[in-house]
């Protein structure tokens, strides 16, 4: 027969082996973490270039748009944009709301929504059209700032 003491000397030992192996388990898992960790960084120091010169791309192509809007708003200035015209500003300016505010340019893209606004209504008076311009002026500054509200 097994006495008491010995079954409770294996209980301890089975014991003290299991909290061996959690702390040897737990130190692989902060390893692995570690190694998780470092691989996420290695990540994105590959894919930031990446992502900056999308973003570069991106702020070319919107101050490109930005010259389109301009010569739409010089059409509505001489009450020459007709129906087309006005849809395309619309076009234009929703696209420049989408990728200002993807690339953190959230300024120009809240200024971009309100020239969508603009031009999406039919009749507009002469001081509608210069708030326009000055809100033209101050997306394309904005898109001009190499400061973006995100970082990447």
């Amino acid at each position: 027969m097994i006495e008491r003491e010995e079954l409770s000397g294996v209980a301890r030992s089975n014991g003290q082996e299991r909290a061996g192996q959690e702390r040897s388990g737990q130190e692989r898992s902060g390893q692995e973490r570690s190694g998780q960790e470092r691989s996420g960084q290695d990540e994105i120091d590959r894919v930031l270039p990446a992502m900056r010169d999308l973003r570069s791309r991106a702020r070319v192509t919107n101050l490109a748009r930005a010259v389109q809007l301009d010569a739409a708003l010089e059409r509505a200035a001489e009450a020459a944009l007709d129906e087309a015209g006005r849809a395309q500003a619309v076009a234009v300016a929703h696209q420049l709301i989408g990728s200002a505010g993807t690339f953190g340019f959230s300024e120009a893209s809240r200024r971009a929504a309100e020239l969508k606004d603009f031009f999406a209504t039919s009749q507009v008076a002469a001081d509608d059209i210069q708030v326009a311009r000055i809100r033209l002026t101050a997306l394309r500054s904005d898109l001009q700032n190499s400061d973006p509200d995100v970082e990447f």
